[in-house]
């Protein structure tokens, strides 16, 4: 479990935004495909939203993440990789068990060639993957929108707003929209004092 644990949070991404008065940033963990929570306390935001209620709300993104995973990752997959591992080596034997036995040169380079389709079919299909995940990513982050919208006046009404930054899924933002709320009013009340 250890392992698990430094593992997933070796696996986060370097380069997060820091969190600041105003913002909470919750990283994304490669390994498990979530959001880590244990960055979280509901200290962060003066117990407007507990560590249950936090990870209650995360559960839905990574229900939508999870099921997106799956479109990336399919079956498609595992058969190029064994169609590639086929070519690669049926070329490799031909090249080291048949040019010996049959002494036949010849057969250098249809060994050769065969190699070749192999390592042009899995470049070919690494791009068609790229493309696709591509695409994937872009509706899982459509999809997570569409959930905080829906989520978004039990947030409202706490002073907190969920943003999804352009580098999703590698972090989730909460805006602490209460505290920015309170200074604006403080200033306010302070310029008519002024007055």
């Amino acid at each position: 479990r250890q392992m698990l644990e430094y593992y997933g949070a070796a696996r986060r991404f370097k380069y997060l935004p820091p969190t600041t008065d105003e913002t909470i940033i919750i990283p994304f963990n490669a390994f498990t495909f979530e959001y880590d929570t244990t960055v979280y306390n509901s200290g962060m935001t003066d117990q407007r939203l507990s560590v249950k209620a936090l990870k209650q709300f995360l559960s839905g993104i990574n229900v939508i993440l999870q099921e997106r995973k799956k479109e990336i990752y399919n079956d498609n997959n595992l058969r190029n990789t064994c169609i590639f591992l086929v070519l690669i080596f049926t070329g490799a034997l031909l090249n080291a068990v048949l040019i010996p036995a049959t002494g036949k040169i010849e057969l250098l380079s249809v060994g050769l060639s065969i190699i070749f389709l192999g390592m042009l079919y899995w470049f070919i299909n690494l791009i068609k993957m790229a493309k696709r995940a591509k695409r994937i990513r872009k509706q899982a982050k459509e999809d997570c929108l569409d959930y905080i919208e829906k989520k978004r006046d039990d947030f409202d009404a706490k002073g907190l707003r969920w943003e999804i930054p352009d580098r999703f899924p590698n972090w989730i933002e909460l805006w602490l929209d209460y505290k920015t709320d309170d200074i604006r009013e403080f200033e306010a009340g302070g310029s008519d004092t002024e007055q």
